[in-house]
């Protein structure tokens, strides 16, 4: 709720400063007022109509609100602003599934994965659901590379925990770039 007085603060300066806008939108939808965050990216988009971040969080709110071709709309205005995020394509693809549209979601998940070989959440949502498309072997495969990967990442945390109790950098020990969230609840 602090962070939403700040948000108000902001545009109470500037109504049309549109990344305030989506940040407040998010803020709403994790407070689950989702007809407040729908109306602040719908403003923030207003400002700039081409913002993928803007309609990627349009996106998301209209898919919470159970709004799939919406939401699919704007998955496909934001992919054509920014190919390059993949991350897109699976939500994209969370979105397709939620329409039935198995084939087109798989597809995304592909894409996903191509571009970035290593994305659990891509790998896991595509081998749940090859399983159930009764492609049993494609989707252990599929969960075996996410069981692996998340080993990998808890020796690496393990690794980097066991360096910072004797004092040493752990950067040297970090291969890939750990969030925040990541290295605190190692330390934990």
């Amino acid at each position: 709720l602090r962070s939403l007085e700040h948000f108000h603060a902001a545009l109470q300066l500037d109504a049309s400063f549109a990344r305030c806008l989506v940040d407040r939108a998010a803020a709403y939808a994790q407070l689950n007022d989702l007809a407040s965050a729908l109306r602040d990216v719908d403003c923030a988009l207003a400002c700039n109509p081409t913002s993928a971040l803007a309609l990627s969080t349009r996106a998301e709110v209209l898919a919470r609100m159970g709004r799939f071709h919406e939401a699919l709309a704007s998955w496909n205005a934001a992919i054509d602003v920014d190919e390059e995020d993949v991350q897109y394509l699976v939500s994209r693809a969370r979105t397709l599934l939620a329409l039935g549209l198995v084939n087109e979601a798989i597809i995304d998940l592909n894409d996903a994965i191509e571009a970035y070989p290593e994305f659990v959440e891509a790998l896991m949502i595509r081998g749940l659901t090859l399983i159930e498309m009764e492609r049993q072997e494609e989707g252990e495969r599929d969960l075996a590379s996410v069981l692996e990967l998340e080993a990998s990442k808890e020796r690496e945390i393990q690794m980097t925990r066991d360096r910072m109790r004797v004092g040493e950098s752990c950067t040297s020990t970090i291969s890939e770039p750990m969030c925040v969230c990541e290295i605190v609840c190692a330390l934990n």
